[in-house]
């Protein structure tokens, strides 16, 4: 298995910790859709290609990374930042993951793992243009609210809620 392999194994591995098997989650033998999987490995490369070169000097391994990769994206409670990874290390791959937008996923009318793409595609580009002007300090924040209210309102639309 390839570095990337690796990497994109450990975040879908991320994904069913974190998203299924609880509640209203999808059952842990849930499959993803096909354009779930495409669109999680798409990231997942793209991550790998702009940040994979720092893996291995952080004293790291691409499963970590994966693990870290879909943490850090989705807000949940550890990742690039939690103090495992080394400066600037942390930090960097931190704010690099940031700019990929949380990948929202629900259960389908048809059993299976889904986003809604074109909702998501747009929602992405919005967490990332938010992500960007955060960085660069250029932005009104009653703006910077106002679209990331209007990001979440079309991923609970696209969930149905």
């Amino acid at each position: 298995m390839t570095d990337l392999e690796t990497f994109t194994s450990a975040t879908i591995e991320a994904l069913y910790f974190t998203d299924t098997g609880e509640g209203d989650q999808p059952g842990i033998d849930a499959e993803l859709t096909l354009d779930t999987l495409a669109n999680l490995r798409a990231d997942c490369r793209s991550f790998w290609h702009r940040f994979g070169c720092y893996i291995e000097p952080a004293g790291m391994t691409p499963e970590q990374a994966g693990h870290d990769f879909w943490l850090t994206r989705n807000g949940h409670g550890a990742g690039f930042w939690d103090g495992d990874w080394p400066e600037p290390y942390g930090d960097m791959l931190n704010q690099g993951a940031k700019c990929y937008g949380e990948f929202d996923t629900y259960l389908g009318d048809d059993g299976l793992i889904t986003t809604a793409p074109e909702l998501l595609e747009f929602a992405r580009d919005l967490q990332k243009w938010l992500a960007r002007a955060a960085l660069s300090g250029t932005y009104d924040k009653q703006g910077l609210q106002s679209f990331r209210d209007a990001a979440g309102a079309l991923i609970a639309k696209a969930r149905g809620e």
